[in-house]
């Protein structure tokens, strides 16, 4: 399996190195990419549920400074 990669690598010359290349760029673009919003869906999820308590009270004047705050 892994020769026949490699032969298939080696067959197709020089123009498989900017492919490669271009690969490496994108699956490192994407990764980062997931894990950045993966962040920042787990931080909007943690600030809403911390808003929404104050919410289901009824106290908007600390709902509006919490969102201020936050920002």
């Amino acid at each position: 399996m892994f020769q026949s990669l490699v032969r298939f690598f080696q067959m197709g010359g020089f123009f498989m190195f900017p492919i490669v290349i271009a690969l490496a760029v994108g699956l490192a673009i994407a990764v980062e990419r997931w894990v950045h919003l993966n962040r920042v869906k787990d931080a909007n999820k943690k600030t809403w549920d911390s808003i929404h308590q104050v919410l289901a009270k009824g106290e908007f004047d600390k709902a509006r400074e919490m969102v201020n705050k936050d920002t």
